[in-house]
This record gives C-alpha cells, sequence and structure tokens, in this order.
C-alpha cells in the first residue's frame, strides 16, 4: 500500500483510497416516481436502494481537493454497477510506546463496539517484525441482551513499541466505541527514542 503526504498540511492518505475525513449524511426524503428527475430507461440504481429512503444513514468521506465520496452507495466497480460494493476499511497506530526508556508488555486489549454484523480483524504488531505477530478476528455480533459487543484479546507480548491495525471488510459498517490497551512497564530500553 503506497501512502502519499503532504509536506504543508499534517495529513496523509493511502494512494488508493486519499480520504482525510469522514462523516455521516442524512437523506431527507425518500425519492418517488414524481420527484425523480430521470427516465425509468436511464435509471442504473435500485429504487429501494436504502440510499434512496429517508433518513438512512450513508458515509461519506472527503479529500485534500473538496471530493466528497458516498461509501456503500452504487458503485460502477461491480459488474452491472447497480450493487453496493463494500469498501475495506484499515486504521494502524502509530508506535505506542507508554513508558519511555523501558520496554513494555502488551497484557490484553479491551474492545466495545456496535454489533454491525461484520468481523472486525485486529493485527498486533511489535517492534521492527514484518508481519503480524498475532491476528484476531472478533464477530461483531449482538449476544444475549447486551447492545454492545465486548472482548477482551489476551496478548502478553513484550516489546519496545506495539502497534494496533484494526481491519473490517466484510459489512462496511464499523463502529468502535472504546479501545483501550494494557500495558505494564518491564524492564530498561534497549535502544533510546527521542
Amino acid at each position: 500500500m503506497q501512502m502519499s503526504a503532504d509536506e504543508s498540511k499534517p495529513t496523509w492518505a493511502t494512494a488508493d483510497l486519499p480520504m482525510h475525513s469522514f462523516g455521516s449524511y442524512r437523506t431527507s426524503g425518500t425519492m418517488t416516481w414524481d420527484s425523480a428527475d430521470i427516465a425509468w430507461n436511464d435509471a442504473n440504481f435500485r429504487w429501494d436502494s436504502p440510499g434512496n429512503l429517508a433518513a438512512f444513514p450513508t458515509v461519506v468521506g472527503g479529500d485534500l481537493g473538496g471530493g466528497v465520496y458516498e461509501f456503500g452507495g452504487v458503485s460502477s466497480d461491480n459488474q452491472d454497477g447497480l450493487d453496493p460494493v463494500a469498501i475495506p476499511f484499515s486504521a494502524r497506530t502509530g508506535k505506542l510506546i507508554p513508558y519511555r526508556g523501558q520496554r513494555s508488555r502488551l497484557g490484553y486489549i479491551d474492545i466495545l463496539a456496535e454489533p454491525t454484523g461484520g468481523t472486525l480483524k485486529l493485527n498486533l504488531y511489535v517492534d521492527d517484525q514484518a508481519g503480524a505477530y498475532k491476528v484476531v478476528q472478533i464477530p461483531l455480533e449482538m449476544t444475549g441482551t447486551d447492545k454492545k459487543v465486548r472482548c477482551r484479546v489476551k496478548v502478553g507480548r513484550i516489546g519496545e513499541y506495539h502497534e494496533i491495525e484494526l481491519v473490517e471488510e466484510t459489512t462496511n459498517s464499523l463502529v468502535i466505541d472504546q479501545l483501550v490497551a494494557y500495558f505494564k512497564p518491564v524492564g530498561p530500553s534497549r535502544e533510546t527514542h527521542p
């Protein structure tokens, strides 16, 4: 994945999806035949698409050039252009160094999320290792009467620094209320951090 940056602004983006802001939008009314400004033969979308229904929440993103993009809407990436195409979500922390001059043990991570029906993938990295040392799949499904998904991921890994990556590729919907990482100092650092 390529990274692009603008030296004059404190922003960055991946080259394949250059979003710098995210938000949501709710349509104000439901589309009807009377309000449509296109002919039946020219319509290349589904009339019962959730995005055409009043108050349906739509996730939007913006780039530095002022472009606004709709996520989960009609996409020409699909063969017939009529079905929504999920855009994978991925976010990775910077280097987490909780104790200056000391190595730390990442004991566990607590997650509180909305039950969207998808799966959250957690990739865990330590120091300069090339790949994730642990990958955890967390189903985002409601269990019992609880209205939130609660999960504790046991880790127990020691390092100079840690990184956490969140990935959601299935439902195009991810709402994380809390992600708390618990660290403990375990000894002096092997290298000096500024």
